[in-house]
């Protein structure tokens, strides 16, 4: 009975390997046609795919971009809020001490005429 067993596994074996050599054959028969006939829809799909991939990484960083060049436009305008008008800041230092010279004029005139 066990060599039954074993005659009909080496058959199944036998039958098994026939048809994946049999189907080998038979694909490598029409796989250039195959080849030709695809080739074109393929190659499509995975232009499609880098270009849709490219459209989003770019995207992306033209978003990155845009957002780092408005918080440089953010910092620049505080620092410039912030900033003394040098120029301002000179005239009004240079009429303080005109007044502060006038008024130590007076004080000199004053204690002149005690």
């Amino acid at each position: 009975m066990l060599g039954g067993i074993g005659v009909v596994a080496l058959q199944a074996e036998y039958v098994r390997r026939t048809l994946i050599n049999a189907t080998r054959k038979e694909f490598a028969k029409h796989l250039p046609q195959i080849a030709e006939e695809q080739w074109r829809p393929i190659f499509e799909g995975v232009q499609q795919c880098f270009n849709d991939y490219a459209n989003l990484i770019g995207t992306r960083i033209n978003s990155d971009i845009n957002s780092r060049k408005q918080e440089l436009d953010n910092l620049l305008k505080q620092k410039q809020s912030h900033e003394i008008d040098i120029k301002a800041e000179a005239k009004r230092l240079k009429d303080l001490e005109i007044e502060i010279q006038s008024q130590v004029k007076q004080i000199h005139l004053v204690r002149e005429s005690l």
